[in-house]
């Protein structure tokens, strides 16, 4: 069984670090954790330390060990994504970061929803964070604002585009390619002008020699290939 892992922002550092209510619930209440339990916790920035789960009081706090910086040997991977219907984006973010992505960019184009709430990001952000702690990460990836799809070639010069009319395979991203950020667009795809314009301003377009895919399942594949690059 592997050691229970606890996500503390960086500024919570110390060496008696309180635990929030929910902290306490999970630690206390749904794990059974006694005194004197190893917990690691995680900055997500790449720093982690193993504490002790000590009661003070009654209270429980965690007491930190020494700290050690941790790094994540996939290559650096900003995956863009085209906001979806629903709850889809939940299940993108997940995967995602158990994958090996280092960003998440969510973006509206011309057949995308067009808007999300503060809510929703802060809800996608905490989904980052779960995944990266049950899936034994160092660093928790950044969700980033909402953009379109031109600030994000602005910020990813070379950005690969997926669409189903790219003459190269997104095989590419296993080989001699190293895109710093894969777009990939909503349910129906970019419109052709976003795709001319993304290529006007360097964007490499490929395809996926696969069936038809949802575009849900389309960005977990893309992620994957990408952080299997050799680094």
């Amino acid at each position: 069984m592997s050691r229970p892992r606890l996500h503390l922002p960086p500024a919570r550092w110390e060496p008696v670090v309180g635990l929030t209510p929910a902290e306490r619930h999970h630690l206390v209440d749904v794990l059974r954790l006694g005194p004197d339990a190893a917990v690691e916790v995680f900055d997500g920035r790449g720093r982690r330390s193993l504490a002790a789960l000590v009661f003070r009081g009654g209270e429980p706090v965690l007491a930190l060990g020494q700290a050690e910086s941790v790094t994540e040997a996939w290559p650096r991977l900003c995956l863009a994504v085209a906001l979806l219907k629903g709850q889809k984006l939940d299940l993108v973010v997940r995967m995602a970061v158990e994958i090996g992505v280092s960003a998440i960019q969510p973006f509206v184009s011309e057949r995308s929803v067009r808007e999300i709430g503060r809510g929703k990001l802060e809800r996608l952000q905490n989904i980052a964070i779960q995944a990266a702690r049950q899936a034994q990460r160092a660093l928790v990836p950044e969700v980033l604002p909402l953009g379109t799809l031109d600030e994000v070639q602005s910020a990813a010069p070379g950005c690969f585009l997926l669409h189903e009319r790219g003459a190269e395979g997104l095989s590419l991203l296993l080989t001699e390619a190293r895109p710093r950020c894969v777009a990939v667009g909503p349910e129906g795809g970019f419109s052709d002008a976003e795709v001319e314009r993304a290529e006007r301003a360097g964007a490499r377009v490929i395809g996926l020699p696969l069936p038809v895919l949802q575009a849900q399942t389309a960005m977990v594949v893309a992620a994957a290939l990408g952080c299997l690059r050799t680094p």
